[in-house]
């Protein structure tokens, strides 16, 4: 059984997940939260993503990270904001910090 709460706080996002095995075996377990947010009735065409990140992880096809590479000059470079509908996918970009964030223009 798995219950996930996300909320919303000063610093960002904080997400909690229990999970119980409800079986008589060890299940070895790996979560990531992924929350959807809105901005009231902002369209997506509308959102910047944005990270000060210089690093990213292209994900494999079993969706784990395959090598660290430099985003300098690559379409997973989000420094300058991206449009949230052209951000790249399949890929872990750390060092989200302040400057990670959504802004909306309508």
């Amino acid at each position: 059984m798995t219950d996930v709460e996300s909320a919303l706080v000063a610093s960002g996002i904080e997400s909690r997940v229990d999970m119980h095995n409800r079986g008589e075996h060890a299940a070895p377990v790996a979560v990531g939260v992924h929350p959807y947010l809105r901005l009231g009735s902002t369209s997506s065409d509308d959102l910047t993503l944005a990270s000060d990140s210089i690093r990213a992880f292209p994900l494999g096809d079993d969706n784990l990270p395959v090598r660290s590479i430099d985003v300098r000059g690559t379409p997973f470079d989000l420094r300058g904001g991206v449009p949230v509908d052209s951000a790249p996918t399949n890929c872990a970009i750390p060092g989200y910090g302040p400057m990670m964030g959504a802004s909306g223009s309508g």
